[in-house]
């Protein structure tokens, strides 16, 4: 059904999750425009990751988490045998080196277990090395996973957008998300390359999900985003590890892991690295140029004219972009502007004078505190013109 408003839906962001949502839309009587920022799909973070089609064996039993890595297990696997995504059913052995890791397999059984997976077994020391006979010594017992598996990521997003535009979605690249305009049953999203307009917007945009999220007046998550770095090696290891070996989650963390890849290779990592910088390096800039002052003045008299909160965010993104500086860069730093005064100086943010801006490595300290905070509540269902998630 075509809407006279443009499209009946909107997804932004053509990673892995955007290109399967308007894949599935476009099997409805929908007409469905899927919008993305760079000049191809799954340029952002569907592209990098660690390729594992993971059973969710580990998950938190009965969270959200749990039911979606589960049933998108099952879902993808299917699709790749259709499609022809290559997939290898490796299996995974989790490993232990040391008695504290060898004491928590048990209840990561009982664990995969709770999830609905019962194919995992504890197995000894001997059996770790007869399955990875090049595995260095000390290991003292594992767990087996037969069911994990190895994918190729950048088929999976292709083979969903191309699938989604055989179903009639029309694919816009290179069509980067300026600001919205919500106006009763309609969304116009203002992009690089003019406007698009829908009756729903899905909000798929990755590590720029939250940014999507403040044009819409909302402040309800904050994304921070981690790097990682893998070691990858040459075809001529693939020969010493035909399985996933996984470390064993402890209170420190989970750890790195050792794969096969679906190309021949091996990889070892990944690291994990804060992505804080991003927006510290947004709010020094709008210390040194005086945008704070501009753009908190701007969001003030919008808000003071009776909006709450859209408007008044596209008033402080144009003040931004006045002052020469790229959308991107712009929008990062009104959306942790306004989310810091909010969250630590409601006085200073509604009483703001040019004086009372505060010294940079002050305003750092209280944004990484901000940064530790607790997730914010859920809440209830936004009205028909909001982002869905």
């Amino acid at each position: 059904m075509t809407s006279p408003t443009g499209y009946d839906v909107v997804v932004i962001g053509a990673g892995i999750v955007g290109s399967a949502i308007a894949r599935e839309l476009a099997g409805h009587r929908l007409s469905v425009a899927l919008l993305e920022a760079r000049d191809d799909v799954g340029e952002g973070t569907s592209k990098a990751n660690t390729a594992i089609l993971h059973t969710g064996f580990d998950a938190k039993p009965g969270t959200l988490e749990s039911a979606l890595v589960s049933r998108g297990y099952h879902l993808l696997s299917e699709y790749a045998t259709h499609t022809g995504i290559p997939i290898e059913h490796t299996g995974a052995i989790l490993v232990a080196w040391d008695q504290e890791q060898l004491d928590a397999l048990p209840s990561l059984k009982d664990k995969a277990a709770a999830n609905g997976y019962h194919r995992c077994e504890l197995i000894g020391a001997e059996a770790v090395y007869t399955q990875l006979p090049h595995l260095g010594p000390g290991a003292l017992g594992g767990m087996t996973v037969p069911d994990e598996s190895i994918i190729c990521t950048w088929t999976v997003n292709l083979a969903l957008a191309t699938d989604a535009v055989n179903r009639g979605v029309t694919l816009l690249t290179s069509h980067r998300v300026d600001s919205v305009d919500a106006v009763g049953d309609a969304t116009t999203v203002h992009t690089s390359r003019g406007p698009v307009t829908a009756r729903w917007v899905v909000n798929a945009a990755g590590l720029g999900a939250d940014l999507i999220d403040a044009m819409f007046g909302h402040s309800r998550f904050t994304v921070t985003p981690r790097r990682g770095e893998l070691i990858v090696y040459d075809k001529l290891a693939h020969a010493l590890i035909d399985k996933i070996v996984l470390p064993v989650p402890t209170a420190r963390g989970k750890g790195v892991l050792v794969s096969p890849t679906i190309y021949g290779n091996v990889m070892l990592g990944p690291t994990s690295e804060e992505e804080a910088e991003r927006r510290r390096q947004a709010l020094a800039w709008g210390l040194a140029t005086g945008a704070v002052r501009d753009i908190v003045q701007a969001y003030r008299r919008a808000r003071h004219a009776g909006d709450q909160g859209l408007t008044s965010f596209n008033a402080a993104c144009a003040v931004g972009l006045a002052l020469g500086r790229p959308n991107d860069e712009v929008q990062q730093t009104v959306a942790v502007l306004l989310e810091w005064a909010r969250e630590n100086h409601r006085e200073w943010f509604h009483r703001f004078e040019p004086t009372a801006a505060p010294a940079p490595e002050t305003l750092h300290l209280d944004l990484a505190r901000a940064e530790n905070r607790p997730a914010l509540d859920a809440e209830p269902l936004p009205p028909r013109h909001s982002p869905i998630f």
